[in-house]
């Protein structure tokens, strides 16, 4: 089973893409068995916004804030679509319109 924190490896934040309600319900239960935090809670108790942010250091936050939705729109931050992630899509990185191909 592929683990998120293996995406986190040589980033300092990654963009989880969830545009699915099973795609929510597996990151929240995955973030909890790997030991990912949001803030003083468990995933498992908490709910999923569309896009939410992976640390290194096991800490889950939310895509909100000026800056926050800057570097995920223009930046090379990497952004993972989890749904192809989690069916063991071997392209699993998310794609925006503005993304030169």
């Amino acid at each position: 089973m592929r683990k998120l924190i293996d995406l986190t490896k040589g980033h300092e934040r990654v963009f989880i893409v969830l545009n699915s309600s099973r795609a929510k319900a597996v990151f929240l239960k995955r973030a909890t068995e790997e030991g990912f935090m949001i803030g003083s809670r468990l995933p498992s108790a908490c709910e999923c916004e569309r896009v939410m942010i992976i640390h290194p250091d096991y800490t889950i936050s939310y895509c909100y804030g000026m800056a926050t939705n800057y570097l995920y729109h223009h930046s090379q931050s990497c952004r993972i679509d989890y749904e192809k992630y989690i069916n063991g899509e071997l392209d699993y990185l998310y794609k925006l319109d503005t993304d030169k191909h």
